[in-house]
């Protein structure tokens, strides 16, 4: 501020060489002090300076390295991050193609198991129709004989009712 400037301004004043007596010699003298004074001054201040800039430079440097340090752990959580989301991705990915193949086994298995089931019904339906029907056929024959035999019968007692009645006649 403007204040900090004068401040310095009078406190560099106070702190210069005066001479004691105003000779042009003691002037000299005074000017060559001055001189001298001030490349002192100029060298200390670049002293100062350089050992400023040496100590910016390294606390940057150590800025810098943290700073790259912080950014590889950054990184490194964010890749970690990634590779864990790509990961439950494919997880993802493969439950459902490992249960779209599951269930197109089980259709391809489950549609082979109802055809054994419709051949072996097949079969069986083949065998009971022929068993029944050879049931049927074996008790429609024995049927068959009764009635005929009982027709039979009823026709031989009507011949001998016949041939009685004709010997009656003759």
């Amino acid at each position: 501020s403007k204040d900090e400037i004068e401040m310095d301004r009078l406190m560099a004043e106070e702190t210069r060489y005066k001479p004691e007596n105003n000779s042009p010699l003691a002037y000299r003298q005074d000017r060559l002090n001055q001189a001298y004074f001030v490349c002192g001054v100029i060298v200390i201040i670049r002293v100062q300076s350089l050992f400023r800039g040496f100590l910016v430079r390294k606390r940057i440097g150590v800025l810098a390295r943290m700073v790259t340090i912080i950014q590889a752990a950054y990184r490194g959580y964010l890749t970690q991050f990634l590779v864990e989301q790509r990961v439950e991705s494919i997880v993802t990915i493969q439950c459902f193609r490992r249960g779209l193949v599951v269930r197109r086994w089980y259709m391809v298995e489950l549609e082979r198991i109802i055809f054994n089931a419709i051949q072996i019904q097949r079969i069986y339906k083949g065998y009971y129709a022929k068993d029944n029907y050879l049931k049927t056929l074996k008790a429609i024959l024995q049927l068959q004989t009764i009635v005929r035999r009982f027709l039979f019968q009823k026709h031989l007692e009507r011949e001998d009712l016949g041939c009685i009645i004709i010997q009656c006649y003759y």
